[in-house]
């Protein structure tokens, strides 16, 4: 059996063991897939147009044709991609030796980043960066990670 072609677009389910989830494929940067997560946990069928008409939970790259090749992911539907944007920043935890140290911002447009010790208020909108497997997104799907409050991580740490 051949590979299955994969498109921007396509929306594919995620089995967790809280139920499924959903994400779409939103652009190709540096020969890695960018993702939706698009909203909410399901047990039942979910009309998937009106569901990649909402908002996503967040973005992040995840290597859509390693996680269909091992089948932890399947493709369910398609909706047109409009007006999507790569962001240009994104972020990233700083530690040294399991110490967090800072921020590390990401501008993907020329590979150059920052270290900042505290996220400002449009910082905290970006992204998170790295490549996360399958299994991770995963992880973070089955513990309701949100990116908005990924900050509180780490600042709870420093009191």
């Amino acid at each position: 059996m051949g590979t299955q072609k994969i498109e921007i677009g396509d929306i594919f389910e995620v089995p967790t063991a809280i139920g499924n989830a959903y994400i779409q494929y939103m652009a190709e940067v540096d020969q890695t897939t960018l993702i939706r997560l698009l909203p909410g946990v399901y047990h039942e069928p979910v009309d998937l147009e009106k569901l990649a008409q909402q908002k996503e939970r967040y973005i992040c790259f995840v290597p859509l044709g390693i996680a269909l090749r091992r089948k932890y992911i399947r493709k369910v539907g398609f909706s047109e991609v409009k007006k999507f944007k790569v962001p240009k920043y994104f972020k990233d935890v700083e530690k040294v030796c399991g110490v967090f140290k800072g921020w590390e911002i990401t501008n993907i447009q020329n590979n150059e980043w920052r270290l900042v010790k505290k996220l400002t208020k449009k910082q905290k909108e970006y992204p998170p960066s790295g490549i996360w497997g399958i299994e991770f997104l995963i992880d973070r799907i089955e513990k309701n990670w949100n990116p908005e409050t990924w900050e509180d991580e780490y600042t709870e740490q420093e009191s």
